[in-house]
Protein backbone atom coordinates (compact mmCIF):
# COMPACT_ATOMS: atom_id res chain seq x y z
CA UNK A 1 0.00 0.00 0.00
CA UNK A 2 2.85 2.37 0.73
CA UNK A 3 4.33 1.80 -2.71
CA UNK A 4 0.94 2.25 -4.33
CA UNK A 5 0.34 5.54 -2.47
CA UNK A 6 3.74 6.85 -3.52
CA UNK A 7 3.10 5.94 -7.15
CA UNK A 8 -0.36 7.48 -7.00
CA UNK A 9 1.07 10.71 -5.53
CA UNK A 10 3.72 10.82 -8.25
CA UNK A 11 1.07 10.29 -10.91
CA UNK A 12 -1.16 13.05 -9.50
CA UNK A 13 1.75 15.48 -9.27
CA UNK A 14 2.82 14.62 -12.79
CA UNK A 15 -0.66 15.14 -14.23
CA UNK A 16 -1.00 18.47 -12.40
CA UNK A 17 2.37 19.76 -13.64
CA UNK A 18 1.69 18.74 -17.27
CA UNK A 19 -1.70 20.45 -17.35
CA UNK A 20 0.01 23.84 -17.87
CA UNK A 21 -0.52 25.41 -21.29
CA UNK A 22 2.44 27.48 -22.54
CA UNK A 23 1.83 29.98 -25.38
CA UNK A 24 4.40 28.09 -27.50
CA UNK A 25 4.79 24.36 -28.02
CA UNK A 26 7.80 22.51 -29.42
CA UNK A 27 7.45 19.98 -32.21
CA UNK A 28 8.86 17.34 -29.84
CA UNK A 29 6.02 16.36 -27.49
CA UNK A 30 8.44 14.82 -25.00
CA UNK A 31 10.15 18.17 -24.73
CA UNK A 32 6.81 19.88 -24.12
CA UNK A 33 6.13 17.53 -21.21
CA UNK A 34 9.67 18.02 -19.85
CA UNK A 35 9.21 21.78 -20.02
CA UNK A 36 6.01 21.61 -17.99
CA UNK A 37 7.55 19.37 -15.35
CA UNK A 38 10.63 21.61 -15.15
CA UNK A 39 8.46 24.72 -14.89
CA UNK A 40 6.53 23.19 -11.98
CA UNK A 41 9.82 22.49 -10.19
CA UNK A 42 11.07 26.03 -10.84
CA UNK A 43 7.90 27.50 -9.33
CA UNK A 44 8.41 25.33 -6.26
CA UNK A 45 12.04 26.53 -6.07
CA UNK A 46 10.85 30.14 -6.16
CA UNK A 47 8.22 29.52 -3.48
CA UNK A 48 10.70 27.83 -1.16
CA UNK A 49 13.31 30.60 -1.55
CA UNK A 50 11.13 33.73 -1.47
CA UNK A 51 7.98 32.64 0.41
CA UNK A 52 6.14 34.95 -2.02
CA UNK A 53 2.74 36.55 -1.72
CA UNK A 54 0.16 35.74 -4.39
CA UNK A 55 0.99 38.92 -6.31
CA UNK A 56 4.74 38.20 -6.21
CA UNK A 57 4.14 34.68 -7.46
CA UNK A 58 1.88 35.91 -10.28
CA UNK A 59 4.51 38.47 -11.28
CA UNK A 60 7.22 35.79 -11.42
CA UNK A 61 5.05 33.41 -13.47
CA UNK A 62 4.03 36.19 -15.88
CA UNK A 63 7.67 37.20 -16.39
CA UNK A 64 8.73 33.57 -16.83
CA UNK A 65 6.09 32.85 -19.48
CA UNK A 66 6.98 36.10 -21.28
CA UNK A 67 10.66 35.04 -21.43
CA UNK A 68 9.64 31.54 -22.50
CA UNK A 69 7.64 32.87 -25.44
CA UNK A 70 10.18 35.58 -26.32
CA UNK A 71 13.34 33.47 -26.38
CA UNK A 72 12.28 29.89 -27.07
CA UNK A 73 9.75 30.13 -29.89
CA UNK A 74 12.54 30.10 -32.50
CA UNK A 75 15.06 28.08 -30.49
CA UNK A 76 16.08 24.77 -32.06
CA UNK A 77 16.42 22.60 -29.00
CA UNK A 78 17.29 19.52 -31.02
CA UNK A 79 20.53 21.16 -32.11
CA UNK A 80 23.16 20.66 -29.39
CA UNK A 81 25.38 23.32 -30.93
CA UNK A 82 22.94 26.04 -29.84
CA UNK A 83 23.93 28.03 -26.78
CA UNK A 84 21.74 30.45 -24.84
CA UNK A 85 24.03 33.33 -23.80
CA UNK A 86 23.09 35.60 -20.91
CA UNK A 87 25.25 38.64 -20.12
CA UNK A 88 24.83 40.88 -17.09
CA UNK A 89 23.71 40.91 -13.50
CA UNK A 90 21.91 37.72 -12.45
CA UNK A 91 19.03 38.05 -10.02
CA UNK A 92 16.81 35.27 -8.70
CA UNK A 93 14.26 35.44 -11.54
CA UNK A 94 16.98 35.24 -14.20
CA UNK A 95 18.79 32.43 -12.40
CA UNK A 96 15.62 30.35 -12.16
CA UNK A 97 14.98 30.84 -15.87
CA UNK A 98 18.54 29.79 -16.75
CA UNK A 99 18.14 26.79 -14.48
CA UNK A 100 14.94 25.91 -16.32
CA UNK A 101 16.76 26.06 -19.69
CA UNK A 102 19.42 23.68 -18.43
CA UNK A 103 16.75 21.32 -17.10
CA UNK A 104 15.27 21.00 -20.61
CA UNK A 105 18.74 20.33 -22.02
CA UNK A 106 19.56 23.75 -23.49
CA UNK A 107 23.20 24.76 -23.18
CA UNK A 108 23.59 27.98 -21.19
CA UNK A 109 26.55 30.34 -20.97
CA UNK A 110 26.17 33.00 -18.29
CA UNK A 111 28.69 35.86 -18.31
CA UNK A 112 28.34 37.74 -15.04
CA UNK A 113 30.81 40.51 -14.14
CA UNK A 114 29.07 41.40 -10.89
CA UNK A 115 29.71 38.16 -8.96
CA UNK A 116 26.14 38.05 -7.70
CA UNK A 117 25.42 34.44 -8.64
CA UNK A 118 24.44 32.11 -5.79
CA UNK A 119 26.87 29.35 -6.73
CA UNK A 120 25.40 26.89 -4.21
CA UNK A 121 22.11 27.15 -6.06
CA UNK A 122 23.58 26.11 -9.44
CA UNK A 123 26.42 23.78 -8.52
CA UNK A 124 24.30 20.72 -9.27
CA UNK A 125 23.73 21.79 -12.89
CA UNK A 126 26.56 24.15 -13.75
CA UNK A 127 30.31 24.47 -13.93
CA UNK A 128 31.49 27.84 -12.64
CA UNK A 129 34.67 29.73 -13.39
CA UNK A 130 35.98 32.85 -11.72
CA UNK A 131 38.68 34.57 -13.72
CA UNK A 132 40.15 38.05 -13.86
CA UNK A 133 41.73 37.69 -17.31
CA UNK A 134 40.25 36.32 -20.50
CA UNK A 135 41.41 35.52 -23.99
CA UNK A 136 40.70 38.34 -26.41
CA UNK A 137 38.63 37.47 -29.45
CA UNK A 138 36.16 39.10 -31.80
CA UNK A 139 32.63 37.86 -32.31
CA UNK A 140 29.68 39.62 -33.90
CA UNK A 141 26.44 38.90 -32.07
CA UNK A 142 23.55 38.77 -34.58
CA UNK A 143 21.00 41.55 -34.41
CA UNK A 144 17.98 40.75 -32.31
CA UNK A 145 14.71 42.60 -32.74
CA UNK A 146 12.34 42.42 -29.81
CA UNK A 147 8.68 42.94 -30.65
CA UNK A 148 6.60 44.22 -27.78
CA UNK A 149 2.80 44.49 -27.79
CA UNK A 150 3.21 48.27 -28.20
CA UNK A 151 5.53 47.92 -31.18
CA UNK A 152 3.30 45.34 -32.82
CA UNK A 153 0.32 47.66 -32.48
CA UNK A 154 1.74 50.95 -33.70
CA UNK A 155 4.74 50.14 -35.89
CA UNK A 156 4.08 49.72 -39.61
CA UNK A 157 7.41 49.84 -41.48
CA UNK A 158 7.33 51.95 -44.63
CA UNK A 159 9.73 51.24 -47.48
CA UNK A 160 9.98 54.96 -48.28
CA UNK A 161 11.40 55.61 -44.86
CA UNK A 162 14.06 52.95 -45.31
CA UNK A 163 15.32 54.29 -48.62
CA UNK A 164 14.93 58.03 -48.07
CA UNK A 165 18.11 60.05 -48.51
CA UNK A 166 18.75 62.43 -45.63
CA UNK A 167 19.78 65.91 -46.72
CA UNK A 168 22.50 67.72 -44.85
CA UNK A 169 21.36 71.08 -43.55
CA UNK A 170 24.00 73.65 -42.69
CA UNK A 171 23.53 75.34 -39.35
CA UNK A 172 25.31 78.41 -38.06
CA UNK A 173 25.42 78.34 -34.25
CA UNK A 174 24.79 81.45 -32.18
CA UNK A 175 27.99 82.97 -30.82
CA UNK A 176 26.29 85.10 -28.16
CA UNK A 177 23.76 84.14 -25.47
CA UNK A 178 20.16 84.80 -26.47
CA UNK A 179 17.55 86.62 -24.44
CA UNK A 180 14.63 84.57 -23.17
CA UNK A 181 12.43 86.44 -25.63
CA UNK A 182 14.53 85.06 -28.48
CA UNK A 183 14.81 81.62 -26.88
CA UNK A 184 11.01 81.51 -26.80
CA UNK A 185 11.01 81.78 -30.62
CA UNK A 186 12.67 78.33 -30.72
CA UNK A 187 9.25 76.91 -29.82
CA UNK A 188 8.81 76.51 -33.57
CA UNK A 189 10.94 73.34 -33.21
CA UNK A 190 9.00 71.94 -30.25
CA UNK A 191 5.68 70.12 -30.72
CA UNK A 192 2.79 68.83 -28.68
CA UNK A 193 1.98 65.16 -29.31
CA UNK A 194 -1.56 63.93 -28.66
CA UNK A 195 -1.83 60.15 -28.33
CA UNK A 196 -4.98 58.55 -29.78
CA UNK A 197 -6.44 55.06 -29.51
CA UNK A 198 -7.83 52.98 -32.38
CA UNK A 199 -11.08 54.96 -32.22
CA UNK A 200 -9.03 58.19 -32.38
CA UNK A 201 -9.99 59.21 -28.86
CA UNK A 202 -7.30 61.15 -27.01
CA UNK A 203 -5.51 59.06 -24.39
CA UNK A 204 -3.10 61.76 -23.28
CA UNK A 205 -0.50 64.20 -24.50
CA UNK A 206 3.19 64.99 -24.24
CA UNK A 207 5.87 66.96 -26.03
CA UNK A 208 8.48 66.33 -28.69
CA UNK A 209 11.47 68.01 -30.36
CA UNK A 210 12.30 68.23 -34.06
CA UNK A 211 15.77 66.70 -34.32
CA UNK A 212 16.06 66.78 -38.13
CA UNK A 213 14.53 69.05 -40.75
CA UNK A 214 13.05 66.11 -42.67
CA UNK A 215 10.37 65.65 -40.03
CA UNK A 216 12.14 63.47 -37.44
CA UNK A 217 10.86 64.09 -33.91
CA UNK A 218 12.23 62.68 -30.67
CA UNK A 219 10.14 62.20 -27.57
CA UNK A 220 9.87 59.89 -24.58
CA UNK A 221 8.81 56.31 -25.18
CA UNK A 222 6.28 56.55 -22.37
CA UNK A 223 4.59 59.44 -24.24
CA UNK A 224 3.81 57.35 -27.35
CA UNK A 225 3.53 53.84 -25.90
CA UNK A 226 0.06 52.41 -26.21
CA UNK A 227 -1.00 54.81 -28.97
CA UNK A 228 -2.45 53.81 -32.32
CA UNK A 229 -2.39 57.30 -33.87
CA UNK A 230 -0.77 60.63 -33.05
CA UNK A 231 -1.62 64.27 -33.70
CA UNK A 232 1.35 66.62 -33.82
CA UNK A 233 0.81 70.33 -33.19
CA UNK A 234 3.35 72.96 -34.28
CA UNK A 235 3.47 76.66 -33.50
CA UNK A 236 2.07 77.52 -36.92
CA UNK A 237 -0.38 74.66 -37.52
CA UNK A 238 -1.61 71.20 -36.59
CA UNK A 239 -0.18 68.31 -38.56
CA UNK A 240 -3.40 66.37 -39.10
CA UNK A 241 -2.22 63.37 -41.09
CA UNK A 242 -2.56 60.16 -39.07
CA UNK A 243 0.88 59.11 -37.90
CA UNK A 244 1.22 55.37 -37.37
CA UNK A 245 4.96 54.88 -37.79
CA UNK A 246 7.17 54.68 -34.73
CA UNK A 247 10.56 54.58 -36.42
CA UNK A 248 12.73 53.55 -33.50
CA UNK A 249 12.59 53.39 -29.72
CA UNK A 250 14.51 52.28 -26.65
CA UNK A 251 12.13 51.39 -23.85
CA UNK A 252 14.89 51.12 -21.22
CA UNK A 253 16.18 54.63 -21.99
CA UNK A 254 12.61 55.96 -22.46
CA UNK A 255 13.31 57.55 -25.83
CA UNK A 256 11.52 57.24 -29.18
CA UNK A 257 11.86 58.59 -32.71
CA UNK A 258 8.95 59.21 -35.06
CA UNK A 259 8.62 60.94 -38.41
CA UNK A 260 6.05 63.05 -40.23
CA UNK A 261 5.95 64.04 -43.89
CA UNK A 262 6.72 67.69 -43.28
CA UNK A 263 9.77 69.90 -43.59
CA UNK A 264 10.55 71.38 -40.18
CA UNK A 265 13.03 73.66 -38.44
CA UNK A 266 15.12 71.55 -36.08
CA UNK A 267 17.03 72.32 -32.90
CA UNK A 268 20.80 71.73 -33.05
CA UNK A 269 22.10 69.16 -30.59
CA UNK A 270 25.00 70.39 -28.48
CA UNK A 271 27.79 67.83 -28.32
CA UNK A 272 31.00 69.86 -28.60
CA UNK A 273 30.91 71.59 -25.22
CA UNK A 274 30.53 69.90 -21.85
CA UNK A 275 27.37 70.61 -19.87
CA UNK A 276 28.30 71.96 -16.44
CA UNK A 277 26.50 72.11 -13.14
CA UNK A 278 24.91 75.50 -12.54
CA UNK A 279 24.50 76.26 -16.25
CA UNK A 280 21.38 78.27 -17.07
CA UNK A 281 18.77 76.59 -19.25
CA UNK A 282 15.34 77.14 -20.77
CA UNK A 283 12.65 74.46 -21.02
CA UNK A 284 9.93 74.40 -23.69
CA UNK A 285 7.08 71.89 -23.45
CA UNK A 286 3.29 71.56 -23.12
CA UNK A 287 2.52 70.82 -19.44
CA UNK A 288 -1.12 69.77 -18.94
CA UNK A 289 -1.70 70.60 -22.62
CA UNK A 290 -0.66 74.25 -22.19
CA UNK A 291 1.00 74.42 -25.57
CA UNK A 292 4.70 75.34 -25.72
CA UNK A 293 5.18 76.96 -22.34
CA UNK A 294 8.67 78.28 -21.65
CA UNK A 295 10.38 78.32 -18.24
CA UNK A 296 13.89 78.78 -16.92
CA UNK A 297 16.19 76.92 -14.55
CA UNK A 298 19.68 75.58 -14.09
CA UNK A 299 21.46 72.25 -14.44
CA UNK A 300 21.56 70.91 -10.88
CA UNK A 301 23.73 67.85 -11.58
CA UNK A 302 24.56 65.14 -14.09
CA UNK A 303 23.33 61.70 -13.08
CA UNK A 304 24.11 58.25 -14.42
CA UNK A 305 20.96 56.19 -13.96
CA UNK A 306 20.07 53.72 -16.73
CA UNK A 307 21.63 56.25 -19.08
CA UNK A 308 22.98 59.79 -18.87
CA UNK A 309 20.51 62.13 -17.19
CA UNK A 310 20.48 65.84 -16.42
CA UNK A 311 18.98 66.95 -13.13
CA UNK A 312 17.47 70.41 -13.56
CA UNK A 313 15.23 72.97 -11.86
CA UNK A 314 13.00 74.08 -14.76
CA UNK A 315 9.38 73.35 -13.75
CA UNK A 316 8.06 70.02 -15.06
CA UNK A 317 4.50 68.68 -15.05
CA UNK A 318 2.44 66.01 -16.80
CA UNK A 319 2.67 66.77 -20.52
CA UNK A 320 6.21 68.16 -20.25
CA UNK A 321 7.68 64.75 -21.09
CA UNK A 322 9.58 64.87 -24.36
CA UNK A 323 10.04 68.64 -24.21
CA UNK A 324 13.24 70.53 -24.99
CA UNK A 325 15.91 71.50 -22.47
CA UNK A 326 18.06 74.11 -24.24
CA UNK A 327 21.07 76.25 -23.39
CA UNK A 328 21.21 80.02 -23.72
CA UNK A 329 22.63 79.69 -27.24
CA UNK A 330 19.59 77.78 -28.50
CA UNK A 331 21.18 74.31 -28.53
CA UNK A 332 19.35 71.19 -27.40
CA UNK A 333 20.86 69.80 -24.18
CA UNK A 334 18.32 67.17 -23.24
CA UNK A 335 14.83 65.76 -23.41
CA UNK A 336 12.60 66.47 -20.41
CA UNK A 337 11.59 63.13 -18.93
CA UNK A 338 10.21 63.12 -15.40
CA UNK A 339 9.79 64.84 -12.09
CA UNK A 340 11.16 63.02 -9.05
CA UNK A 341 8.48 64.10 -6.61
CA UNK A 342 10.50 66.85 -4.92
CA UNK A 343 10.38 70.58 -5.50
CA UNK A 344 12.26 71.51 -8.70
CA UNK A 345 13.74 68.01 -8.79
CA UNK A 346 13.43 67.03 -12.44
CA UNK A 347 15.28 64.80 -14.90
CA UNK A 348 16.06 64.99 -18.61
CA UNK A 349 17.72 62.53 -21.01
CA UNK A 350 21.11 64.02 -21.79
CA UNK A 351 22.57 65.07 -25.14
CA UNK A 352 24.94 62.12 -25.51
CA UNK A 353 22.14 59.59 -25.06
CA UNK A 354 20.18 61.44 -27.75
CA UNK A 355 23.23 61.42 -30.02
CA UNK A 356 23.83 57.69 -29.50
CA UNK A 357 20.16 56.93 -30.12
CA UNK A 358 19.67 59.12 -33.21
CA UNK A 359 23.18 59.24 -34.64
CA UNK A 360 23.18 55.69 -35.97
CA UNK A 361 19.83 56.24 -37.66
CA UNK A 362 20.06 59.81 -38.92
CA UNK A 363 23.31 60.58 -40.70
CA UNK A 364 23.37 64.30 -40.00
CA UNK A 365 21.98 65.73 -36.81
CA UNK A 366 21.54 69.43 -37.50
Amino acid sequence: PTVFTSQQKFYEDFMQSTSINFPHNFSDNALNISSKVAFNEIVENFKSIKKPSDSMLKTFIFKFIYWYELYLKDFHTNDNSNIFVFCGDVKLHEMLFLRFLKMININVLCLNPYKTIDFDFVNDIATTYTETTFLEFSYKIPDFTRTSPTQAMITKPTSALKTKTIKKVDFKPNTEPLSFEKLALLSISVVMIEVLDNDKKVLGSGSGVVIHSDGYIITNFHVVSGGAFFKVTFEDNVYSEDLTDLIKYNQDFDIALLRINKNCISLPLRISKEIVRGEKIAAISSPHGLFNSISEGIISAKRNLKNGMLQHTAPTSAGSSGGAIIDLYGNLLGLDTMEMGGQNLNMAIDNFTIQDFCGSFIENIV
